[in-house]
């Protein structure tokens, strides 16, 4: 049973998305705003990442994208990371991320 889900996302040296989801409650905090979140939310947040590799790798430059996915379950934790080298369905997660809040993120190219 996954117990939390942490999301960061940063560009250079700006937090662009912060969030933390616990599932058995419903909620999450996203910028330090909380938030309800519906299950079908949650549970297209795990299907997206459910097959990532653990590491994507890092391409150097100051401005691009970096993200860590850390996973806890009662019997382990887990971790995804990637800086400017992003899983194809990337921009799914972040488009979930961006309803929560409703930002509008559509001009990110992976």
């Amino acid at each position: 049973m996954i117990k939390t889900i942490e999301i960061l996302v940063t560009e250079g040296i700006l937090n662009k998305y912060n969030l933390l989801i616990i599932p058995t409650q419903n909620i999450c905090f996203l910028n330090e705003k909380k938030y309800s979140i519906s299950k079908e939310k949650i549970n297209n947040i795990i299907k997206i990442i459910s097959l990532w590799s653990k590491e994507y790798g890092t391409k150097s430059g100051i401005d691009l994208q970096e993200f860590q996915i850390t996973i806890t379950t009662s019997q382990e934790i887990d971790k995804i990371h990637g800086k400017g080298i992003y899983p194809n369905n990337y921009k799914q997660l972040l488009d979930i991320i961006g309803d929560i809040n409703g930002q509008n993120i559509k001009n990110f190219k992976c």
